[in-house]
């Protein structure tokens, strides 16, 4: 369990070792504000201080930057999580794709 009094860089750092990642320049965690506005954690400052007022929160893991080549990405899981995140940004339409390109990506993944 977090305590909301740990600093974010602990918390980000318990998910990089539940997860196995090794390149974790690349991730965050990110929240919603009271107005649904996402936000990603600061790292340098306590959970307590960015979520002031809330007794139960969710932080939400994802790509926070992308590689500018993907290709020289050293770890599978790495590009697994890079993966998860285009697909979960297309379903929930924050990446719009053609209907061709979406069927093109849906082959790539049945061929993996």
């Amino acid at each position: 369990e977090i305590q909301d009094s740990s600093p974010g860089q602990e918390v980000l750092d318990t998910v990089f070792r539940h997860l196995n990642l090794l390149e974790t320049a690349y991730f965050g965690l990110r929240y919603l504000d009271a107005a649904n506005q996402t936000h990603w954690l600061d790292t340098t400052k306590k959970v307590s201080k960015q979520l002031k007022g809330k007794e139960t929160f969710t932080l939400y893991f994802g790509v926070k930057f992308y590689a500018a080549d993907p290709c020289k990405l050293l770890e599978e899981i790495t590009r697994y999580q890079f993966f998860l995140q285009v697909k979960q940004d297309i379903l929930q339409g924050r990446l719009p794709v053609s209907f061709e390109l979406a069927a093109e990506l849906g082959a790539f993944v049945v061929q993996s």
